[in-house]
């Protein structure tokens, strides 16, 4: 039991000492998530500026 203990106790400092990585990775993630949706932005800007007729979203049910 003892053993089971100290493996589950080892197991937990490992999982703790992965956070700041974790951290960094995720802070990673955000950043390319930021640039990526600015450039999806700066294109939908473009395209709207290209189409003289803007498109509505919504499609009436009579059509």
């Amino acid at each position: 039991m003892q053993l089971a203990y100290e493996a589950f106790q080892h197991q937990q400092n490992v999982n703790i000492g992965l956070i700041p990585t974790l951290i960094e990775q995720n802070n990673q993630l955000i950043k390319i998530n930021y640039e990526q949706n600015a450039q999806i932005n700066e294109l939908l800007i473009q395209l709207s500026e290209d189409d003289p007729e803007p498109k509505t979203v919504h499609k009436n049910l009579d059509d």
